[in-house]
């Protein structure tokens, strides 16, 4: 048993060096690996910040722009309703057109049926006012 005693004997130490120095390289080749694998997680993760960023830029752009398109969908139905309200306007004015138009049209009917019964009264005294200028 060579370790018992605890002096190390010159053959030993450098084969314990040895074995540091390999675990020692691995541990750089390691860290050295690990780097490598952080700096591309780092390049994909700002890759995709980048793109992320971009596709937020044009979801800003198209909800500008679709909020516009809704201001002027808004403006044209106001006018819309406007609209509807001088169509309801004139739609009360034409019903009252049309009621004094009827209005009219009785007062024309009883007119014409008066200017009847007085060309027939007429008729009938006419030959007794004849006959009294004859005399």
């Amino acid at each position: 048993m060579p370790w018992i005693g605890c002096t190390p004997s010159t053959s030993s130490r450098p084969a314990w060096l040895e074995s540091l120095e390999k675990l020692e390289g691995r541990f750089e080749t390691n860290d050295a690996e690990r780097e490598k694998r952080l700096a591309r997680l780092l390049a994909t993760m700002d890759a995709q910040r980048s793109e992320h960023r971009g596709q937020m830029q044009a979801s800003a752009e198209q909800l500008a722009a679709l909020q516009a398109d809704f201001a002027r969908m808004a403006g044209e139905l106001a006018g819309v309703a406007s609209g509807e309200r001088d169509l309801v306007r004139l739609q009360a004015s034409l019903a009252e057109n049309l009621k004094i138009l009827r209005e009219t049209q009785q007062i024309d009917h009883a007119l014409h049926g008066l200017t009847a019964a007085i060309h027939l009264l007429t008729a009938r005294h006419q030959p007794a006012i004849k006959e009294s200028r004859a005399a």
